[in-house]
């Protein structure tokens, strides 16, 4: 007997929004002759050339079917690339329950079998594997005509041909959607069983070209409800995602394209600015905490090009609505502002209310909403002492030490790319101030803790360096490097780091004299590289610098704070 499976293309279904795939057109499934003989552990079916708008099936050398749970030798040489074969079966009888392949069918009894779609499929170029592709067939003569038990998914991932593919996987997020695995058969339709999986993953040892078809064999099903997810792993690594909710279930014997075009991975370039609270400004600095340097601010912030910053040491006059609003000030730029936390007690410090304790080391952030959407956002304090080294609740600031310190966070969603990464902000004490180690293991926890293995940056004045140098106060860095990268050495790696190799300090002058320039006080000073900016996860840091604004007033060259905005380009992978 032979047989002859003919598949339709369906129109393209974009996945990168809810496309409507066309209706499909019913396929031509011409019965034809088979006789019945033989066995074969493996098969190697695939497509033959297209013939208008259907791939028609071809039998291949090697390929085996079972009849009433009997297996057939395999096909010759000679029959490759037929469009009917012969099989020759001993030891059955009419009616004839025919399966393709033989190796997908088991427990045969009384008409009804076990067939396995596998969840785990190799990629065959131009073709699907074979082991996957199954179909049924019943007669009551010598001739048998099978149909596709299984509809065809095929993908083109459209980039250069240079670019490998690792793997593909095509799935759901409703675990009740049958995709592969087990079900049972009565040769006419595929139930589910218990060891059903609700995804397909085709991959190759080699690597996939770039621009080649990858085809799935999958089980008839219905994305419509909760939509199907492709994710795409590169050689290198690199992961890329999609999803799609198409408006009809998929049908066996048809066979539904799409191709993906890889996006960039999203790059964002971060900031941190510790904007320099003004009480701990000198006699003279104290007369320019007024507009002159709020605008200086504001033009450093501006200089950052950042499309998100994070803050330290705010104060009631740089917040919305105060005497130098830094969000007024660098209004051009675009940022919508969080700077106020925490906002939630009945006491602060620079936050703009009255209270009766002290402590300025307030954080914040802003961000370009056209690159960024805000997600959600809070603050824990950190605890300088105890086995507790950090606390959401209202009254924590109590056991917080003096000087109190937070861990802002906000989860963000890259606009257009869809990436999603957290945002940590915090400020730790100096070396004078102690706490430090703790409060670096309560950054550690949280983080941990909120954010899991997903994509993470930390900004922040760390006030410590990692060097041996004198004054470097290094263990709180030490600490926080056992769970992130800092972006100065992935910059160093990838040869983005300008100049800051020689000027890598980060504060521009002591809160007695900050009016002292980057190039007397900065150059060659790594124990003064105290402002960082690290990450987490699939993030690499490509460059790496500081902002080195100035401004004249008194006769003096003056830097708007006595720390240096430090500026990373991130890409998330």
């Amino acid at each position: 007997m032979l047989a002859r499976a003919r598949i339709i293309p369906l129109a393209f279904l974009m996945l990168s929004c809810t496309g409507e795939p066309a209706a499909p057109e019913v396929p031509a499934v011409p019965a034809a002759p088979v006789t019945i003989t033989a066995e074969l552990p493996g098969t190697r079916t695939a497509f033959g050339p297209k013939e208008g708008d259907a791939w028609p099936n071809r039998w291949s050398e090697g390929d085996a079917i079972s009849i009433n749970g009997v297996a057939s030798d395999q096909l010759g040489p000679e029959q490759d690339g037929a469009s009917k074969a012969y099989f020759t079966v001993s030891g059955i009888q009419a009616p004839y329950k025919a399966g393709y392949p033989s190796t997908a069918f088991s427990n045969y009894s009384d008409g009804s079998a076990t067939v396995r779609i596998s969840p785990e499929q190799t990629y065959v170029p131009g073709s699907y594997d074979p082991a996957a592709f199954v179909m049924t067939a019943t007669a009551t003569g010598d001739n048998i005509g099978f149909t596709p038990a299984v509809a065809l998914f095929r993908l083109t991932v459209d980039c250069d041909p240079s670019v490998r593919i690792r793997s593909v996987r095509l799935g759901s997020t409703n675990s009740n959607v049958a995709v592969s695995g087990t079900f049972t058969t009565d040769f006419r339709t595929l139930k589910p069983t218990g060891g059903y999986r609700n995804y397909v993953t085709v991959s190759s040892q080699e690597g996939i070209p770039g621009g080649a078809p990858i085809t799935f064999a999958i089980a008839p099903c219905d994305f419509s409800i909760s939509g199907l997810q492709l994710e795409i792993i590169f050689s290198d690594g690199t992961r890329m995602a999609r999803s799609a909710t198409p408006s009809k279930a998929y049908k066996a014997g048809m066979m539904y394209t799409t191709s993906v075009k890889p996006v960039e991975p999203a790059r964002i370039k971060v900031a941190y600015y510790n904007i320099l609270r003004p009480e701990k400004r000198s006699q003279d600095a104290l007369l320019l905490t007024n507009e002159v340097t709020y605008n200086a601010l504001g033009r450093s912030i501006l200089a950052t090009g950042a499309d998100l910053i994070g803050f330290g040491e705010l104060d009631p006059g740089a917040l919305p609505g105060g005497f130098a609003d830094l969000s007024a000030v660098a209004s051009q730029a675009g940022y919508t502002w969080k700077l106020d936390w925490p906002n939630d007690i009945s006491r602060s410090y620079h936050w703009g209310w009255n209270y009766s304790a002290t402590c300025a080391y307030s954080n914040g952030f802003a961000y370009n909403p056209s690159v960024l959407r805000l997600e959600d956002s809070g603050y824990v304090w950190l605890q300088k002492n105890g086995t507790d080294t950090y606390s959401s609740a209202r009254s924590a600031y109590e056991k917080a030490g003096s000087p109190e310190r937070t861990v802002v966070w906000a989860r963000f969603t890259h606009i257009l790319s869809g990436a999603g990464f957290w945002f940590f902000v915090t400020h730790l004490p100096t070396a004078s101030q102690g706490g430090g180690e703790n409060m670096a293991g309560g950054v550690n926890a949280f983080t941990a803790e909120k954010a899991g293995d997903a994509p993470s940056i930390l900004a922040g004045d760390l006030n410590s360096a990692d060097s041996d140098a004198d004054g470097s106060n290094s263990a709180p860095i030490r600490i926080l490097l056992q769970q992130w990268t800092d972006t100065y050495d992935s910059a160093a790696k990838a040869g983005g780091l300008g100049d800051c190799d020689t000027y890598d300090g980060t504060l521009s002058g002591s809160s007695e004299s900050y009016y002292y320039t980057w190039k007397t006080f900065t150059k060659n000073r790594p124990d003064r590289r105290i402002d960082h900016i690290m990450t987490r996860g699939e993030l690499e840091a490509t460059s790496y610098t500081t902002v080195r604004t100035t401004f004249s007033y008194g006769g003096k060259v003056w830097c708007p704070s006595d720390h240096l905005p430090v500026v990373a380009t991130i890409v998330i992978n």
